[in-house]
C-alpha cells in the first residue's frame, strides 16, 4: 500500500455539484471514482496499454496539511459536516456510536484550520447558451491550496511503480479542468504504507 500526496502548484478545479444550474460548488475531497477515471487515462497515455482495474486498491483523494492527515466526517457526528485528523478518526468514531454526536468545537476547529489552506475562489464566466445562442454569465470555484497542503490517498496494485510513473507524468500536463489554462498543475510524493488491519477495530 502507498501513502500518495499531490501538491498542487496553480489553482484546481477538482469538480463539484451544480447550484441553480449557474454555480458550480467545489468539493473538498476527490470521490474515488474520478480519481480511478484520472489515474487509468494517466496510466493509458503514458504506457499506451491498460491495467487491471480489479486488482486496484483505491482511497478517494482527502485534504492534508503539513503532516495532518484529514478524513470527512458527518452522519456519525450528529449532522456536523467537516474534516477530523485522520489519527483522532478511531476515537471519534467510537464516541458518536456510543454518545451519538462528537465535539463540535473539536471538528470546526480543524475545519477552519482547512478553509486557511483551501481557498475557494468563485470566477464569473460567459458562455453561449443552447437554446437561445445568446451570451450567458455563469460562475465557476477554483480551489487556491497551499504549497505545504494539498490531496492524498491510498493505493496500491501489482504495477504500482508504472501507475505511480503515469501520475507523474499527469503532472506535467495537470489534474482537472481548464488545464490548458494552466490550472491544475501539481507534484506527487509518496511513500510505503503499512495498513495493520489485524491489531485496529477500525480500518481507515
Amino acid at each position: 500500500m502507498y501513502l500518495v500526496k499531490m501538491h498542487f502548484h496553480s489553482p484546481v478545479i477538482v469538480g463539484g455539484e451544480q447550484i441553480g444550474g449557474y454555480h458550480k460548488k467545489l468539493m473538498n475531497y476527490i470521490p474515488s471514482d474520478r480519481l480511478f477515471a484520472e489515474i487509468y487515462t494517466s496510466y493509458i497515455e503514458a504506457w499506451g496499454e491498460v491495467f487491471d482495474a480489479n486488482k486496484l486498491i483505491l482511497s478517494s483523494a482527502f485534504p492534508f496539511i503539513k503532516d495532518k492527515l484529514y478524513i470527512p466526517i458527518s452522519r456519525l457526528a450528529g449532522g456536523i459536516k467537516g474534516f477530523i485528523q485522520k489519527e483522532e478518526a478511531p476515537r471519534m468514531i467510537e464516541k458518536a456510536l456510543k454518545e451519538g454526536n462528537v465535539e463540535k468545537s473539536y471538528v470546526e476547529k480543524f475545519h477552519e484550520d482547512l478553509n486557511r489552506h483551501f481557498v475557494s475562489v468563485v470566477r464569473p464566466r460567459v458562455r453561449i447558451g443552447r437554446m437561445n445562442n445568446e451570451p450567458e454569465l455563469f460562475f465557476n470555484e477554483e480551489l487556491h491550496i497551499s504549497r505545504e497542503s494539498g490531496f492524498y490517498f491510498f493505493i496500491d496494485h501489482p504495477e504500482i511503480e508504472k501507475i505511480l510513473t503515469s501520475l507523474e507524468y499527469r503532472a506535467i500536463s495537470g489534474w482537472g479542468g481548464r488545464r490548458k489554462s494552466g490550472y491544475g498543475k501539481f507534484s506527487i510524493e509518496y511513500e510505503k504504507y503499512s495498513m495493520d488491519r489485524e491489531k485496529s477495530e477500525y480500518f481507515i
